[in-house]
């Protein structure tokens, strides 16, 4: 099998045992390389040591593949596995959506929904949503709606976790009482430090060991979810304050308003800029420049 993919084919093949028709095989790699190939035993010298050393590196490279499936094992369908046990759950929890709520300096809240699929991200089923019922920063309110919104496409997970302690949970119970629905669902706290801690219910809390790949496991999602939310939060921050009395005028696009802002430092600076100045900015030119000159000054 591995020489019918090689255009190169050696005069010597040593190999560990006698193979049945090896003849045959002889015969047909000859003939794939022109000459004579041998098909070699070696029973003991130079050649019978380097076949030792061959059957040494490959166990050593089948124990160690082993080894390094075991752990992402461990740390995936195996952390699975003790959520099952831990949180006495029907069936292994292969689907897991968790949520998190971000406002930061308490303005456009936004929550965030990441998914792990047999104990792997699946970023392709991760949304956002910009919360709009809800007035100020109120986190139990805002993630019972993006919860409550989350429910409307069905299909649901087989856990839920949520970025936060009993109030989150307490929250979105009611969403899901409301709606009839029942499903797994458990908060991730923190400690004082803001340390993944435990898994926390309406009935139980479980502080889980920092050295098992469980906490691992669950302290991966949390931090998924929550910089998941934070870089959505980020983004709409980053639009919002490029937006600019700029985007007003004629004849100045996103790469004239850049240039602008580069040169002048901040609006104010452009508003009080001589339309010689302004002619002065990379990429401006008269039409351009008076149009930002006249709107200005309107009314002035």
């Amino acid at each position: 099998q591995f020489y019918m993919e090689q255009e190169y084919v050696p005069k010597e093949i040593i190999i560990e045992d006698e193979i049945e028709d090896s003849f045959i095989l002889s015969e047909w790699l000859s003939s794939k390389k022109g000459q004579k190939v041998i098909i070699r035993v070696p029973q003991k010298g130079e050649k019978k040591s380097l076949i030792e050393m061959v059957r040494k590196n490959a166990i050593e490279y089948l124990e160690k593949f082993s080894d390094m499936n075991k752990r992402k094992y461990e740390k995936s369908i195996g952390a699975l596995e003790e959520l099952k046990q831990i949180l006495n759950l029907d069936n292994i929890p292969n689907r897991i959506e968790s949520f998190d709520i971000s406002n930061i300096q308490g303005v456009d809240s936004i929550g965030s929904m990441v998914v792990f699929t047999n104990g792997k991200k699946d970023k392709k089923e991760y949304r956002r949503y910009k919360i709009k019922t809800v007035i100020g920063p109120n986190d139990y309110d805002s993630m019972a709606e993006i919860v409550e919104r989350r429910l409307k496409y069905g299909d649901f997970p087989d856990l839920m976790l949520l970025d936060g302690g009993k109030g989150q949970v307490s929250a979105v119970k009611k969403v899901l009482n409301k709606h009839n629905v029942e499903i797994p669902l458990w908060g991730m706290y923190k400690d004082d430090k803001h340390r993944t801690k435990g898994l926390i219910s309406q009935e139980k809390e479980i502080e889980l060991d920092r050295t098992s790949n469980l906490y691992r496991f669950v302290a991966s999602i949390q931090e998924e979810v929550h910089n998941y939310a934070i870089s959505y939060h980020r983004s709409l921050r980053n639009k919002s304050l490029t937006k600019s009395e700029l985007d007003d005028i004629q004849g100045i696009g996103e790469k004239r308003k850049k240039a602008l802002l580069n040169h002048f430092k901040d609006i104010e600076a452009i508003k009080k800029a001589t339309f010689e100045e302004l002619l002065e900015v990379e990429g401006m030119n008269k039409a351009s420049s008076e149009s930002v000159y006249k709107y200005f000054r309107k009314g002035k």
